[in-house]
């Protein structure tokens, strides 16, 4: 796709213009605009080697591509592919920066207080991920922001930035790469908005499709790109640059307004009665410093209460979002704390925690059976998952970098750096209040620990942090534990590119096998493809338990079968079902905190109810029974019990256990009242004795 190439070509220009230690065509035309407006502020860089410039250009094609990035060829095309994507820049800027400390024998970083909290949080994350049950805590399924592999990113990404841009000429480059992608994004959005993207692909077919994740994602993503420009557009003089930032500017405020969410509304309103009265308190009256913040807070005020008029006007329809509601997310947490207070039940396990403690009210509502894999914020979902200790100790860590923000802010002088450190601030506080009262996806996930990140790297680069300094190689045991921690570093990352590999191996064959099957009919080329995906990530039990449905669409193709002979079909039907056993066992092994998998093998042991098999109705009953324990206000799974007896009582013409279909069918009524399919299978029970 046209799209595709293009993106493709210009990470080629970053990369060759990296390998030949040239400036950037981007970040020089920005310096030299940069330079202009502020008088010559922006600071010479020091000598840096080879590695040193590879690290700093992975790191600022991170941050241009993280609005950018997407691949359709996995489940996920969005925020799969970003995680992809951060994961091995972000891996492979760690390599250069220790390649960089070999060369030179030292390892030179910031050191703040706030590391060792998040270096303790990380700790207790590991311990968290290692003790659940949940095969994808450690490493993720997809890309759950909250599992231990995504916050070992994100943590990296703030450290990574703070370390390796640690002067003002090194910062534009990262301001460069932010500034650019969000630019592409804002008009790349507003493009497909009005169906001017429909000729880049399937995807683009969908007006409300961007590469952020959700449509209202879009719209807090333009917020935080608002904010970040603000100290910029209020302190330009006249120029080209300034002409170009305030028309991002407007264009954000117009996505806004399309995408109409509410929440970015009070947010960005927020935001602009903060700013508004802090020009005020410094007696800054300049028109920039009061137009720019009161033109954001009409903006919000007009879209807060001219809500509905902004919708009903509009031909972007946009989809409904639906999120659990703040009570409901502490009460989950509450009861998952009470199981283990310590360490969660692990990262990433928010659905299958709504599975077990979900209000019996929301099973009176049409999203009775939707499983929410986060609750009401990205902040309130952590401490059900990995426990208070991880959640306090990261909640402290992002106030003392807030606080960092604020000095930074308020210690510089000259103008540039003022624009830089304001920027940062107000980037990383916007964040910080989306990720208290929204459901982020990985994008905002990682606009916030990128936002951090920018906070460190100007208070490194202002001198407002302290930097310390580790020989590696020193005499005697420090200098030897020294090289044995970075040797360990370069193996943990190459190990972290391979876990990365693999993980996206997985979703790409996996979706051949689905593309193979549902679209060409070809069962044996999907299974093919789903067993490499299972070969290629075994902690991912979605891969088993299609693979397991899979066989149990071949098996009942073979029952159908009048062409084979019997003992040639018996045989190969037996085949199937052992296959289908077996995958289905081995994803409730993979996971055995998501209910479905207990059901799907339930489901094989009732298809031989009807067969006269041996034992199979206890071995439904015993999956089905599992399955109640892990959702245990799931009306359907009591349905599945009912139909079970029944199908006994048809085969064997034996009605004594229609009682026990009943029972199990009062119990799915009375957890979900005017249920369709359970009053359905209720009468067939009464009539059941009539009809034989």
């Amino acid at each position: 796709m046209p799209i595709f190439h293009f993106i493709i070509y210009i990470i080629y220009i970053i990369i060759h213009i990296a390998k030949v230690h040239n400036p950037s065509i981007i970040t020089y035309m920005f310096k030299s605009m940069f330079t202009s407006q502020f008088s010559g502020q922006a600071g010479a860089s020091e000598g840096k080697n080879i590695f040193t410039k590879a690290a700093e250009w992975c790191l600022a094609a991170s941050a241009f591509l993280l609005p950018l990035w997407f691949w359709p060829n996995t489940l996920s095309p969005v925020e799969f592919n970003k995680a992809l994507m951060l994961s091995v820049l972000v891996f492979a800027a760690f390599l250069c920066y220790l390649a960089q400390a070999i060369t030179f024998g030292k390892i030179k970083m910031p050191f703040h207080w706030s590391f060792l909290l998040l270096f303790g949080s990380i700790l207790v994350w590991l311990a968290s991920a290692l003790t659940s049950k949940f095969g994808g805590a450690l490493w993720g399924l997809g890309s759950e922001p909250t599992s231990f592999l995504s916050i070992l990113v994100f943590s990296l990404y703030f450290l990574m930035i703070g370390m390796v841009f640690n002067n003002t000429s090194s910062l534009f480059k990262i301001f460069s790469g932010i500034f650019l992608g969000m630019m592409i994004l804002i008009v790349g959005s507003l493009l497909s908005a009005i169906g001017w993207l429909a000729w880049a692909g399937a995807l683009f077919s969908d007006k409300t499709f961007n590469t952020i994740g959700s449509w209202n994602s879009l719209s807090l993503a333009a917020g935080f790109f608002i904010l970040m420009l603000y100290p910029f557009v209020s302190n330009f003089s006249k120029g080209f640059l300034r002409w170009v930032l305030a028309v991002a500017f407007v264009l954000s405020l117009i996505l806004m307004a399309i995408v109409n969410f509410q929440l970015a509304w009070i947010i960005m309103g927020f935001f602009a009665l903060v700013i508004l009265s802090y020009s005020i308190w410094r007696r800054n009256v300049s028109a920039a410093a009061i137009g720019i913040p009161m033109l954001i807070l009409l903006f919000a005020l007009f879209g807060f209460f001219f809500n509905d008029y902004i919708a009903t006007n509009l031909t972007v329809a946009a989809p409904a979002e639906v999120s659990v509601n703040y009570k409901a997310t502490l009460d989950v947490a509450k009861e998952a704390l009470k199981a283990s207070p310590l360490l969660g039940s692990g990262p990433g396990t928010f659905g299958y925690l709504w599975d077990q403690y979900k209000p019996a009210a929301v099973n009176n509502t049409v999203f009775w059976g939707i499983r929410f894999t986060s609750g009401a914020s990205y902040l309130l979902s952590m401490p059900g998952e990995v426990g208070f200790i991880a959640w306090g100790l990261f909640l402290v860590f992002i106030a003392l970098i807030w606080h960092k923000g604020i000095r930074s802010s308020a210690l510089q002088s000259e103008t540039l750096s003022s624009a830089f450190a304001i920027s940062a601030f107000l980037a990383a506080s916007y964040m910080l209040v989306v990720w208290s009262f929204y459901p982020v996806g990985y994008a905002l996930a990682a606009f916030g620990f990128l936002s951090f990140g920018l906070v460190l790297a100007v208070a490194h680069a202002c001198g407002g942090i302290r930097t310390a300094e580790i020989s590696l190689f020193s005499e005697g045991p420090k200098g030897l534990v020294s090289a044995m921690a970075v040797v360990v570093l370069i193996i943990g990352s190459f190990g972290g590119l391979y876990v990365v590999s693999s993980k996206y191996i997985g979703q790409s064959v996996f979706q051949n096998g689905l593309d193979a099957f549902n679209s060409q009919g070809k069962a044996d080329i999907a299974e093919q493809q789903m067993l490499l995906a299972s070969r290629s990530d075994s902690r991912n039990d979605i891969y088993f338990r299609n693979l397991s449905q899979l066989y149990m669409i071949k098996a009942r193709l073979l029952l159908q079968d009048n062409s084979t002979p019997k003992e040639l079909l018996g045989s190969q039907f037996k085949d199937m079902l052992d296959k289908a056993v077996v995958a289905s066992k081995s994803s409730i092994s993979a996971n055995p905190l998501d209910f479905g998998n207990y059901r799907a093998l339930g489901k094989i042991y009732e298809f031989l109810v009807p067969l006269n098999a041996a034992g199979a109705v206890d071995a439904a009953i015993s999956q089905y029974d599992e399955a109640i324990k892990r959702s245990p206000k799931n009306p359907l799974i009591y349905n599945d019990k009912a139909l079970v007896y029944m199908s006994d009582a048809t085969a064997r013409r034996d009605f004594t256990g229609l009682k026990k279909a009943e029972e199990a069918l009062l119990k799915a009524i009375d957890l979900k009242c005017f249920s369709l399919d359970c009053c359905i299978t209720k009468i067939i029970v009464w009539k059941m004795p009539e009809l034989f």
